[in-house]
């Protein structure tokens, strides 16, 4: 969990404001720690009451369950969705990513709209 506190405050965002401000007070190994116990919080809490990180980007966790049906191969997909579907379904359920109408993924802008991103699933 500490390598992925130490990514974590690399990246611009909520993370490494929380290091940042710990850092003056505790050093940077202390400062670290304690961010990797924050994020496992965050973790939790994500994973137990099946919601978003509430300080995640939208265009983020689309392009992450997109980059997983991929992986997961798009005909293993369950009922027959296409990679778009799949994505639209998990933001849905996660209540997020209502307003998106493109994301970057796969090294290229996808148009949410154009490729039935909106369709009812």
């Amino acid at each position: 969990m500490v390598d992925a506190a130490a990514h974590a405050v690399q990246m611009k965002g909520h993370w490494r404001d929380v290091y940042e401000r710990l850092k003056p007070r505790l050093g940077r190994p202390k400062a670290l720690v304690a961010v990797a116990r924050k994020l496992l919080i965050a973790v939790w809490h994500v994973l137990t009451g099946a919601t978003a990180d509430r300080f995640a980007a939208d265009e983020q966790v689309a392009c992450s369950f997109f980059a997983l049906a991929y992986k997961l191969q798009v005909r293993n997909l369950p009922d027959g969705m296409g990679a778009l579907q799949f994505t639209r379904y998990h933001l849905d359920r996660l209540g997020i990513g209502q307003e998106l109408t493109h994301f970057a993924g796969a090294a290229r802008r996808i148009s949410c709209r154009r490729r039935g991103w909106l369709a009812n699933v």
